[in-house]
């Protein structure tokens, strides 16, 4: 008992701090208590532990429970709300089946954005075909899992492994990752039922599933060919997800690597002309007119007010930077560092942006850098001072202390330092780095000082 508990608690742990559905792993658990595990042991210890699994499912549900208020909330982030993406996990779950049982080697890939969300079960009949089907599917599972224990393992385990990714829980709708460890159930029950099979008709199930084996060998032979060619990999997905930006961005980028800038500039162009809401592919055309000579003052000017009201796009503060280095090098007509500094202020406006830290810190560090290059050290501080503020990093606090003892200021880097002493990382190792890197700054600080008043 001790040992049950004992490992489920620490394993589970270690799962949850690696990964969210980590927190699964009991409610896994619980599936082979309830379905495929015998029953009949009735010593107090396995009553009890029965009993206690049923402690992590609850949490599960009251977890789930705390999302509804909010389920038909949009905070910005996403374009669609927590209702409207668990309408659009039904069909999503069938199609994780489909390529589980049936793949093809072009369906799979890491791109899914063009997946449109369900707006209303009303305006979407498979969307309510396939919520019935699952609820009847999960009735099915309680009602015969004495019966069929084997089915109602595959069902409650596959649909359970999706409770956290593919539910209320807003995150993107679609990934073929997250259907990894639901599919172990599918599969398992398989192979058990093929096993199971009377003996006059086990040959035939044996070779069928041979030849089966087989062909997913094939398949996975075309998946894997295509992933280790980025040339290949990109004109499949490209075709394959026309309406997809992350598709045709990596294909643009591979015709970008293969010198073939009018082609890529061609196509980031038709699909935000297809697309003119998706403003980071906007800021990407004019990132390769650039890289042309091309001027693009007008159309800088004009996409900034489209800018401060975007959706979500992490890529858009990456184009800045590219577009602060294009500046550097006085390699486009239209970007100077005063434009950059426009299109940083008006991602800074953005409201969905504001609540991403991490673009933020990015934007700030890219101001401060642009700051030093001016010879502007207070605002360079500061945009510094932001950024760290947003998330505590060693080399944005390295920074200041480093600008404020190059102007003499010493007092100040050794405050700062004292200051950043107070925002050490939990994690041993990383926290023994930060104070091996403070303490040799207070060293030279030391040093400086002494060689200061000797002098």
């Amino acid at each position: 008992w001790t040992l049950m508990l004992g490992s489920l608690a620490g394993f589970g742990l270690l799962a949850l701090f690696t990964k969210e559905p980590g927190a699964l792993l009991p409610i896994f658990v619980w599936v082979l208590e309830t379905t495929l595990l015998p029953q009949t042991i009735q010593q107090s210890f396995f009553i009890w532990w029965r009993r206690l699994l049923y402690l992590p499912l609850g949490l599960l549900v009251g977890h789930m429970a705390l999302q509804i208020p909010h389920i038909f909330e949009n905070p910005g982030i996403r374009a669609h709300t927590p209702w409207q993406r668990l309408l659009t996990e039904g069909p999503i779950l069938w199609r994780y089946v489909y390529l589980l049982l049936l793949p093809r080697a072009s369906e799979y890939g890491p791109f899914h954005d063009d997946w449109v969300a369900v707006a209303s079960l009303g305006n979407s009949p498979s969307a309510l075909i396939a919520w019935l089907s699952w609820i009847a599917l999960a009735g099915l599972a309680i009602v015969k899992r004495k019966r069929w224990p084997w089915l109602s393992f595959a069902i409650a385990w596959f649909l359970l492994g999706h409770a956290l990714e593919s539910s209320l829980f807003n995150l993107e709708l679609y990934f073929e990752h997250r259907n990894y460890l639901p599919s172990v159930g599918i599969l398992a029950a398989i192979s058990a039922m093929i096993w199971q099979t009377p003996s006059q008709y086990r040959t035939t199930a044996l070779g069928v599933t041979a030849v089966y084996a087989l062909l997913l060998g094939l398949v996975l032979h075309e998946v894997t060919s295509a992933w280790g060619n980025a040339r290949v990999a990109s004109q499949l997905w490209g075709a394959r997800h026309p309406e997809s930006e992350r598709a045709q961005q990596f294909l643009a980028n591979n015709l970008l690597y293969q010198g073939d800038v009018k082609g890529a500039l061609a196509l980031l162009e038709s699909i935000y002309q297809r697309h003119p809401e998706r403003t980071g592919l906007g800021l990407q055309t004019i990132q390769l007119r650039c890289e042309l000579h091309e001027d693009v003052t007008t159309d800088l000017q004009q996409i900034l007010p489209l800018v401060r009201k975007a959706g979500l796009d992490h890529s858009m503060a990456d184009t800045a930077e590219k577009l602060l280095a294009l500046s550097e090098q006085k390699k486009c007509a239209g970007i100077d560092n005063d434009a950059v500094f426009d299109l940083i202020d008006a991602l800074l406006e953005n409201d969905t942006i504001r609540q991403i830290t991490v673009t933020q810190f990015k934007l700030h560090r890219l101001k401060a850098k642009m700051f030093y290059v001016a010879g502007w050290g207070q605002p360079t501080i500061q945009e510094l001072e932001t950024a760290f503020n947003l998330i505590p990093d060693l080399e944005t606090g390295i920074l200041m202390i480093k600008i404020f003892s190059s102007g003499g200021f010493h007092d100040r880097a050794e405050q700062k330092i004292r200051e950043i002493r107070q925002f050490l990382p939990n994690n041993p190792i990383l926290k023994a780095q930060w104070l091996s890197q403070l303490d040799e700054l207070e060293r030279e600080l030391g040093s400086s000082n002494r060689s200061a008043v000797t002098q």
